[in-house]
């Protein structure tokens, strides 16, 4: 249902680029909901790569059906991968990361925090209007960001995501890192979300 890519790099789109495929060779079309992560290091020297998975089996060990989303004209990968940016499975939904690009993968207010994060949370709502989920479905949000944003902007971000959410609102995590999958892109957002 849900890959995440922790792998050593710097942020430059070659580096993910190279990543992305590598694992992408191991999906079939409709793939997981997908989010790579630059980082500066991993736990142990000489370790590249760590994946996080989420996956789902029936009581009787069968796969479940599994529903994606990719809503026209949303934002995509230069490269062609089998990920899909939603699927629910159940009634979990997961969300791949969400950034501020369009569909041709120019980053969008190229540098700014607050407005990426904004155009991050409008990908959100989309994709889980997609399934009939609102933000309101939301119970976890895991958002990544380049960590050289001053203390008001951080500020400003979290009031952002906040307000997207009625109270009590989901739990929320922020991570600061050196640097995202491209230059010039300050936040990526992937959430988890439940459905009746």
């Amino acid at each position: 249902m849900k890959i995440n890519r922790f792998y050593v790099a710097g942020g430059t789109a070659e580096e993910w680029e190279g990543a992305a495929l590598m694992a992408a060779g191991f999906f079939q079309e409709p793939g997981p909901a997908a989010t790579g992560i630059p980082v500066p290091a991993l736990s142990r020297p000489g370790l590249m790569a760590s994946l996080e998975v989420t996956a789902m089996l029936s009581r009787t060990g069968e796969r479940m059906p599994r529903e994606h989303v990719w809503p026209e004209a949303h934002w995509d990968w230069p490269v062609h991968l089998p990920y899909k940016h939603g699927n629910q499975c159940g009634n979990l939904i997961h969300l791949g990361g969400q950034v501020s690009m369009d569909a041709n993968a120019v980053i969008l207010e190229p540098g700014a925090l607050v407005p990426q994060t904004r155009t991050s949370m409008e990908n959100i709502a989309r994709i889980l209007a997609g399934f009939g989920a609102k933000l309101d479905n939301i119970v976890s949000v895991r958002a990544f960001y380049a960590g050289g944003a001053s203390p008001e902007t951080l500020h400003d971000n979290l009031r952002v995501r906040s307000a997207s959410f009625s109270e009590p609102g989901p739990t929320t995590t922020g991570i600061p890192l050196p640097c995202l999958a491209y230059e010039s892109m300050e936040i990526e957002i992937e959430v988890v979300a439940m459905v009746e």
